[in-house]
């Protein structure tokens, strides 16, 4: 009777699933990263293109020895980003001294527009391959001024009517011989006197202004409603980040050292993709094109150039020879 009482109880109770005890030891190539060794978190979801996004995620105490935060933070950083985000300034690193918890920040600034990730940060001072992930947040393709917004200024895309990256052999017969400097290491364009077109590895990657202001009159004028509120001061040189676009607004300095002193400022414009992309052509064909050596032919690629001889020899013209001047020689019969 009490074996059938007992059986009754155990059938009528739900059951349970147990909590899983922890391991006291894990293997790493097993462990998945836990959300609760990192809290992360984006100061805004939806901005426009020129307002920057702070990054910021809290970790337990280091467990990794000899790790420098800051600059294992700036390094996932700068792998991370670049076709998507860009980094404003250093990564911030904080330890609370109560609980000893390490807080660390970034400032990010989009490059273009759409639903933007910002990277994954690794955190290689705790162990079992943990990282910061963060919300996707949504860039508007329009420039926050003040209260309102307005349309991206055409400098994001092209600089007097030419995209940036086009090749200058695509638009030389534009400009007249004399508007034309060619150094060894670019190609220079004046369309007007006070601008000029920098062609770096034959692509349109910077550009330069000298505007007949002091420095203080671009803070005060117009400049602020075009291209919004600068995103880097350093002393008397302000910097805006308008996508890839980079603007930097100084005062105009001699070319000479010894040279005397001259009025304006200098608007200095960069495609810092392009920019990017010339410099790996660069590094590639001085330093890894060195180290890998000629390229080895592929067998579909020799065939084709014997190919490509062979047609070459083909149509080349008939070699005429010279006409025999002296008697002409019969042979004995």
């Amino acid at each position: 009777m009490r074996s059938t009482l007992l059986l009754a109880l155990a059938l009528a109770c739900p059951v349970l699933p147990l909590a899983a005890a922890e391991p006291l030891s894990t293997s790493p190539a097993t462990t998945t990263p836990r959300a609760l060794f990192v809290r992360a978190s984006v100061s805004e979801k939806q901005v426009a293109l020129n307002k920057p996004v702070r990054i910021e995620f809290t970790t337990m105490p280091a467990q990794v020895e000899g790790v420098d935060i800051a600059a294992s933070v700036a390094n996932s950083l700068a792998l991370g980003v670049r076709d998507t985000w860009r980094v404003l300034g250093k990564p911030t690193v904080v330890l609370h001294d109560k609980t000893k918890t390490i807080t660390v920040s970034a400032t990010l600034i989009a490059r273009t527009a759409g639903d933007l990730q910002p990277p994954d940060v690794p955190i290689t001072w705790l162990q079992g391959n943990q990282i910061a992930h963060f919300d996707t947040v949504v860039v508007s393709p329009v420039l926050a001024v003040g209260g309102t917004t307005h349309d991206l200024p055409k400098v994001v895309s092209e600089v007097a009517g030419i995209p940036w990256g086009a090749k200058f052999e695509d638009y030389k017969a534009r400009f007249p011989k004399d508007q034309v400097e060619v150094t060894p290491e670019r190609t220079l364009v004046h369309p007007a006197k006070t601008l000029t077109l920098e062609f770096d590895g034959g692509r349109l990657a910077q550009a330069s202004m000298q505007v007949d202001m002091t420095i203080d009159q671009v803070r005060s004028s117009t400049f602020f409603e075009k291209w919004g509120t600068p995103h880097l001061e350093e002393g008397t040189t302000m910097t805006w980040i308008l996508g890839f676009t980079r603007i930097t607004a100084a005062p105009t300095t001699p070319v000479a050292a010894d040279a005397p002193p001259v009025s304006g400022v200098t608007l200095t414009f960069a495609r810092e993709d392009v920019l990017a992309s010339v410099h790996a052509d660069v590094v590639n064909a001085k330093v890894f094109g060195v180290l890998d050596g000629p390229a080895r032919e592929t067998p579909e690629q020799a065939q084709a150039r014997k190919d490509r001889e062979i047609e070459q020899e083909l149509d080349r013209p008939a070699v005429k020879l010279p006409e025999s001047s002296g008697p002409a020689v019969t042979a004995p019969k």
